[in-house]
């Protein structure tokens, strides 16, 4: 059984949510790890990969972060892969969100009859508003993520970010004007 079936399978959305943050911080790893089987101290990275690349970066950021509270951070890797795979790690915004958004996909698509399909610009509007909607003011974004953003998941009050889509460009066109 895959995580999205786990997540429309699930009782609760809560549940939902916890299954795919894990999902994501081990696909994550997986990724980061999946031609380093011997990891051990030390580097022993594949940087032919950009999610090894990506990853090695993350980890010494957060090594860098960690070392400055916990003396026994500074070139221990295991330590820094157990943050990772923490509850910490999976409140960050990023992770956060991005699961918010696959669990409510998953879910609202398994309401609908015949369910929205999957589009090659959705796997970048998921990147772009996994990052965002805690740092800004707005976001002009298709009309179905509109939709999973305001309605579902009410990001525009959590995150305080007005969500926009071309059903209400005018009203958006009126905020831009509105920092002239």
């Amino acid at each position: 059984m895959c995580s999205s079936d786990l997540i429309t399978e699930s009782p609760s959305f809560d549940e939902a949510l916890s299954i795919e943050k894990k999902a994501y911080v081990d696909m994550i790893m997986k990724l980061a790890l999946s031609e380093q089987p011997n990891f051990t101290d030390g580097w022993p990275w594949d940087t032919t990969t950009s999610a090894s690349v990506r990853f090695r970066k993350m980890i010494i950021f957060v090594q860098r972060m960690l070392v400055k509270h916990i003396t026994e951070g500074d070139y221990n890797p295991g330590l820094i892969i157990d943050f990772f795979r923490s509850d910490y790690f999976s409140a960050t915004p990023y992770i956060h969100i991005r699961a918010l958004i696959e669990v409510a996909l998953a879910r609202e698509m398994g309401k609908q009859k015949e369910a929205r399909k999957a589009k090659p610009s959705d796997r970048l509007d998921k990147e772009i508003i996994s990052h965002y909607p805690p740092y800004c003011d707005a976001i002009f974004i298709d009309r179905a993520f509109q939709y999973l953003l305001s309605d579902v998941l009410e990001f525009d009050q959590e995150y305080s970010v007005d969500i926009f889509s071309m059903k209400d460009k005018e009203r958006f066109l009126s905020f831009v004007e509105g920092f002239l």
